[in-house]
């Protein structure tokens, strides 16, 4: 086989050095030139936030009521609302009394304003305590 690599052997992380090398190594640009116009997003850390475990899967249902009357809302495994500039995600830990929460924003003032509307929300919401975003 004509390969520098098995693909599948050794792991995803070398199949994609792999790739990697062979792409930098057909062009003369750095590595940021060829990323350059790739988007960048702004994300908060995976927060986790004390719920109790009969309060959790109702939590992320009010969730979801509560932002589909203005949002696109993907209800698979959690909450993740869709904003034109980023999403929220909350879902319920199968292992831990806690939810699970993370936004992303295409800004720095997107992932701050969709922070603090799904912080918010959350709160108005019996068995939330407070919490703060990690960053």
């Amino acid at each position: 086989m004509n390969q520098l690599w098995w693909p599948g052997c050794g792991g995803a992380l070398n199949d994609t050095t792999g790739r990697l090398l062979r792409i930098l190594s057909h062009t003369d640009q750095p590595l940021s030139a060829l990323l350059a116009d790739v988007p960048r997003y702004y994300a908060a850390a995976e927060t986790r936030i004390p719920c109790p475990d009969g309060d959790k899967f109702a939590v992320v249902a009010r969730l979801v009521e509560h932002f589909r009357k203005d949002y696109d809302v993907i209800d698979v495994d959690g909450a993740r609302v869709l904003f034109g500039d980023g999403w929220g995600l909350v879902r319920a830990s199968n292992t831990q009394p806690v939810l699970v929460a993370r936004c992303e924003g295409k800004t720095p003032e997107a992932l701050e304003q969709i922070c603090n509307m799904m912080r918010n929300s959350l709160l108005r919401i019996d068995g939330v305590t407070d919490f703060g975003w990690e960053f």
